[in-house]
């Protein structure tokens, strides 16, 4: 077995009741067993991952539905250097705005939910809006819509690379720069996804990323 096929595996059969169990304490009379710092440490190492097979999933679900799909944010940057540099708790991928009823159907197929909906983060950027998918394992799909013709000014917008071995659509790393200039704060994980691809692709590191 794969290490990628263990970790459904144990995710399926043993992690998921795992945290099937600690909801139902939490929303018990002993709700607060739950939020004691040995459970809470414990918990997040169940959190559910975002593995190669479940990237796979959701762009051949798209896809099958006529839909162009790129990756973007973490996986888009494993994408862009050819390995996975680190485990994954969503997946950000980026489709045509007027696709959003195929979207919907392919992740609903695969038993995912839309939660929300926001405003894209980028000001001025074209990409309006983005919407919120998960599933009952709490693994997130994150869909950000653009514009017709999306151009952000940095040259080709979309590239191509690999995921596992497999060649994947996603975002070239100049587009992926444009993304930085959102107001928000970088955490940990966005920092080593753009010291990751700015050191593979040879590009600036943001001042807000050292």
């Amino acid at each position: 077995m794969s290490g990628v096929d263990w970790r459904l595996t144990a995710r399926r059969f043993y992690l998921l009741p795992l945290r099937g169990a600690y909801r139902a304490v939490r929303d018990s009379r002993f709700g607060a067993l739950a939020r004691l710092a040995p459970v809470q440490r414990a918990l997040r190492t169940l959190r559910p991952v975002m593995d190669p097979v479940d990237v796979f999933a959701v762009l051949d679900a798209i896809e099958a539905r006529g839909v162009a799909v790129h990756l973007m944010g973490g996986w888009g940057v494993d994408a862009l250097v050819g390995r996975q540099t680190r485990q994954h708790l969503d997946l950000d991928v980026i489709c045509a705005m007027g696709e959003v009823a195929a979207i919907d159907a392919a992740l609903s197929g695969l038993g995912y939910h839309q939660d929300h909906s926001e405003p894209g983060f980028v000001p001025e950027c074209p990409i309006p809006a983005r919407r919120f998918y998960t599933d009952a394992s709490e693994r997130r799909v994150d869909v950000h819509l653009m514009e017709p013709g999306l151009d952000l000014g940095v040259g080709p917008v979309f590239a191509e690379g690999s995921i596992a071995g497999r060649k994947v659509g996603c975002l070239s790393g100049p587009a992926q720069l444009v993304f930085t200039h959102g107001d928000y704060e970088p955490n940990p994980a966005d920092r080593h996804n753009l010291v990751v691809m700015c050191e593979a692709l040879d590009l600036p590191l943001p001042a807000r990323f050292r």
